[in-house]
């Protein structure tokens, strides 16, 4: 699928474009961002400046300690594992290969989910006898 950058009006995958939180794709793509954002910062680095203090005195005032933070992601993780979420089904998928998990189609990806399922309940029955 393709999408037409507002910036440099060059036609590019949909891939190229930022999923903003309200889930619809930005009209500039990832590399007119990323230069959008670097002229922004040399045209106001003090600003930058507040920024990113500010951004880092709410992530340094957490305190969490590593163990805290091994902790959570593994239970994090854990739960990626157990509900079969789409990431981690596409990454299973993927294996070792360095593609794009966006090439799987969403049938492959449910097909798959099914069939790791069905391979819990067999390793399952077969822990019991």
């Amino acid at each position: 699928m393709l999408k037409l950058c507002k910036k440099c009006l060059v036609e590019k995958p949909i891939e190229q474009f930022v999923l903003n939180k309200k889930n619809y794709y930005c009209s500039p793509c990832r590399g007119c961002r990323r230069l959008q954002t670097k002229k922004w910062i040399s045209l106001n680095p003090e600003i930058y400046k507040q920024c990113r203090k500010k951004s880092n005195e709410k992530y340094n005032n957490k305190n969490i300690s590593i163990k805290d933070y091994k902790e959570s992601k593994a239970k994090y993780t854990k739960k990626i594992i157990e509900t079969l979420a789409d990431t981690y089904v596409k990454s299973k998928l993927r294996g070792k290969a360095k593609v794009t998990t966006s090439i799987f189609p969403p049938d492959m990806i449910e097909a798959y989910r099914t069939s790791i399922k069905i391979k819990r309940l067999i390793r399952g029955a077969k822990n019991e006898q």
